[in-house]
């Protein structure tokens, strides 16, 4: 019969110590190895960045050598992983208030038609690197009044009507447009008036256009399927 007044049934300093190295051993290991993932991702991270400014920088370089600089205010954004395009002051596609109808429709569709040569020789020559073509529309900071002759509810839907007006333009109404090859290239944003230009509200009714890169593109459609799961 087993004596429990003489069994110690408390851990020795031995027991502990060596129970104590046992879990540290495995909480470093555990940190070490989440340290080198941490580092692959990071590594990862860093090589799609540079690839995106390469990208980026390419399309740049090659609309300058084009000399779409005469025409175009052409750079990149502030992460230079995007190609921003937008027309210069004398070119630049300003809207009536309210209205999707241009100011100056002559020089308008001057624009319109150098803007498609210039889409069309990137896609053409640098359709490899190019993710997507985003025509965004804007708006001034006054509120739209809802009338029954009014068609649009509010700024979002002005400045979405805007893009999609260049968009058409661009594509034609049934794919039947000068670059309708490369339809599932372009999206038509709307961002009403949180963008303004600090030059007018005249100035502030217009559209601009940036362009991603594959890569950037690539990227973004892995999220959203990782992201769904």
């Amino acid at each position: 019969m087993t004596d429990y007044k003489n069994y110690n049934v408390w851990p020795s300093f031995v027991d502990l110590s060596i129970s104590f190295v046992v879990l540290l051993t495995l909480i470093l290991s555990a940190l070490i190895y989440k340290t080198a993932e941490n580092k692959k991702k990071y590594d990862k991270v860093s090589q799609q960045q540079l690839k995106m400014q390469e990208e980026a920088k390419e399309l740049l370089n090659f609309s300058l050598a084009k000399g779409d600089s005469n025409f175009l205010s052409l750079s990149l954004d502030s992460s230079k992983t995007m190609l921003i395009i937008s027309l210069k002051k004398k070119q630049e596609i300003i809207f009536n208030s309210g209205s999707i109808k241009y100011t100056y429709k002559k020089k308008a569709e001057l624009s319109i038609t150098a803007l498609l040569d210039i889409l069309k020789k990137f896609l053409e020559q640098k359709e490899q690197i190019i993710g997507r073509i985003m025509v965004e529309g804007h708006t001034d900071e006054r509120p739209i009044k809802i009338t029954s002759k009014n068609e649009f509810r509010s700024n979002w839907e002005l400045s979405a009507a805007r893009a999609g007006k260049l968009v058409r333009e661009f594509l034609g109404d049934n794919k039947d447009g000068p670059l309708a090859k490369y339809y599932n290239k372009f999206l038509a944003v709307g961002y009403a008036n949180t963008q303004p230009t600090g030059k007018g509200y005249q100035n502030d009714r217009r559209i601009s256009i940036k362009i991603t890169t594959a890569t950037a593109e690539k990227l973004a459609s892995n999220f959203a399927i990782t992201d769904s799961k």
